[in-house]
């Protein structure tokens, strides 16, 4: 849960203070700014991940679906 609140706060704010900040203050390091702002490409991965992560029913399916039941050997057909 904890997670969920974090990885917003990170890969969406961190990026947006810092665009903010060197447009006020006229400063900016554009390899610091390329770094920032792939934090926005990561922002649907994140997000989904922690779901899937930590939300039980979520987790569970994704096994399911991962795993498949096709690898239990102790299902009789």
């Amino acid at each position: 849960m904890v997670c969920q609140i974090l990885s917003p706060l990170i890969f969406n704010m961190l990026p947006l203070v810092y665009i903010v900040t060197t447009l006020f203050l006229g400063v900016s390091d554009p390899r610091l700014s390329i770094v920032l702002n792939l934090g926005f490409s990561w922002i649907p991965f994140i997000n989904s991940f922690t779901t899937i992560y930590f939300v039980l029913p979520y987790k569970q399916g994704a096994k399911e679906i991962l795993f498949g039941k096709c690898f239990n050997a102790n299902e009789t057909r």
